[in-house]
């Protein structure tokens, strides 16, 4: 890369908060029309790194140079300005406002002191047509899926002008098929805008298909640099956490029950004619493309979308889930893919979240019970364990992994008999991956069922007792563990279907 222009230089970054070195001395160079991938576990301090880029935070020591001069932003309005876009895991889209709305966000295009909305939606129809999404300007972001509001975001920072755009996590809420689609606008605006790109996913197989570059963090240092041609995907891991890749997907037989949960011919607005069944201590898998109907499925099994016809059994006795607190009553439970919105109350404590699900259970004569809540808080922060320095630690403030253990600590107090899992790992490591994994095994143990949506396809194949295929709404195959391919897998998910 010596003959590249350097775009972005940082020399001897550190930063220090209480009882915590989150980056030591980092030296990174980002090059001309390079994409580099940064990888590292939960807490390796990746995003401390692109808060001190950006200007959240300012370094305690080393300097950054952008385009050739020293630089120190003072805010992220800074470091927008001057051209360096960062696109975080959780998204800041604002869902009560259009998509051309959200892409122009403190930039709208004015005409006579008025906002000229034809040129708004023109200038955003002409950018999805160029980079060929079929998504309309003028539809409602609360309208869209997590993947579209994904892109959007992206689309954001490409009509921004940036000469740097940081990508956190793009992929976490996308299905095979959107991340071709972002690979390919990501290929398009490198090769026509001769942007730098800043990578970071914990989905090290598309680091090795996109990247010129990876380098990885641990405990706020850089251990290890890979190029293209000596990029190995254990080799990485190994540098991440110390084992090899084969070790995070253990899978254990463990001896299946009765059935806990049956659909047979459930209709609805979005899902056709589902016929499926869980048994206690099985893991039941449902892979499709971005929107088969996969989430609206979960959906109508919690209750949330009340209006289906035919019969849903729990436990050999027909139930009829209209709304989550009848589903939950049911001992069913739903992880949904979305933690910021619809998992956790983000500004309150690890107490506070892990009994949400169960309050009734901490309250007497209308009076919360705090000394149980805590003991239970510090039971499951001790368990499985989450990583904070208190119970009483902000969920806000976790790492990806550590939220969705809290996640799962709220709905274990309600003791499910079926978990409806929606992307169970979107957004964290492998190490957490393991973790993770190995709670719900335990959970499957005790005869818990679970029924797993995931777009990472390692996952799928690795711990699935079962997979469910859909598409348009529909389940098209059904593969024991034994069966199942990942080409299988694949095609029955675009309905072109194999003879046994």
């Amino acid at each position: 890369m010596e003959d590249k222009k350097e775009i972005l230089k940082i020399t001897g970054f550190d930063k220090k908060f209480p009882g915590v070195h989150a980056v030591r001395h980092i030296d990174l160079t980002l090059y001309e029309d390079e994409i580099l991938g940064i990888s590292g576990e939960n807490g390796a301090g990746k995003s401390t790194l692109l808060k001190m880029i950006s200007g959240v935070y300012h370094a305690d020591e080393g300097e950054m140079y952008y385009l050739g001069k020293k630089a120190q932003f003072k805010s992220p309005k800074e470091s927008i300005a001057a051209g360096i876009s960062i696109i975080y895991q959780e998204l800041s889209n604002l869902d009560n406002l259009s998509v051309a709305e959200n892409i122009y966000l403190g930039r709208l295009p004015v005409s006579n002191r008025l906002i000229d909305w034809k040129k708004l939606n023109r200038d955003v129809k002409e950018l999805m047509e160029r980079y060929d999404l079929n998504i309309s300007p003028t539809a409602k972001m609360s309208q869209l899926s997590m993947a579209e509001k994904q892109l959007v975001e992206i689309m954001k920072s490409i009509s921004s002008n940036a000469k740097v755009i940081i990508m956190d996590e793009p992929t976490s809420s996308l299905g095979v098929d959107n991340v071709e689609k972002l690979f390919r606008i990501i290929r398009q605006v490198q090769r026509e805008e001769k942007l730098s790109m800043v990578f970071i996913s914990h989905r090290l197989e598309e680091m090795e298909e996109l990247c010129d570059r990876v380098v990885v963090l641990r405990d706020g240092s850089l251990v290890a640099e890979f190029n293209r041609e000596n990029f190995s995907v254990n080799e990485v891991v190994a540098q991440m956490v110390g084992r090899s890749m084969s070790d995070f997907y253990t899978k254990e037989e463990i001896e299946k029950g009765d059935s806990v949960f049956a659909m047979e011919h459930v209709s609805s607005k979005d899902v056709q004619d589902i016929s499926l069944d869980v048994r206690c201590g099985e893991i039941v898998g449902i892979y499709g493309m971005a929107g088969a109907g996969q989430t609206e499925l979960f959906e109508t099994i919690f209750g949330l979308r009340p209006d289906w016809s035919g019969k849903m059994m729990f436990g050999g006795k027909e139930i009829h889930p209209k709304s989550p607190e009848q589903a939950i009553k049911n001992s069913i439970c739903y992880i949904s893919d979305d933690r910021k919105s619809s998992g956790l109350s983000m500004p309150h404590g690890i107490n506070d979240n892990i009994v949400m699900a169960s309050l009734s259970k901490f309250v007497r004569r209308g009076l919360v019970n705090w000394k149980k809540v805590n003991e239970t808080a510090e039971y499951w922060k001790r368990t499985l364990p989450i990583k904070a320095p208190s119970i009483r630690t902000k969920v806000e403030t976790l790492s990806g992994g550590n939220q969705q253990k809290v996640i799962l600590a709220k709905w274990i107090e309600t003791h499910p008999k079926l978990i409806l899992f929606n992307e169970p790992t979107r957004g964290i490591d492998v190490k957490a991956k393991h973790d993770l994994f190995q709670i719900v095994q335990e959970l499957c143990r005790e005869g818990v069922g679970v029924l797993m949506i995931s777009s990472d396809m390692l996952e799928m194949l690795s711990m699935s007792d079962r997979i469910y295929t859909m598409c348009e709404g529909r389940l098209t195959a059904c593969f024991s563990r034994e069966n199942a391919t990942k080409e299988k897998l694949m095609k029955a998910s675009i309905n072109i279907l194999e003879d046994e």
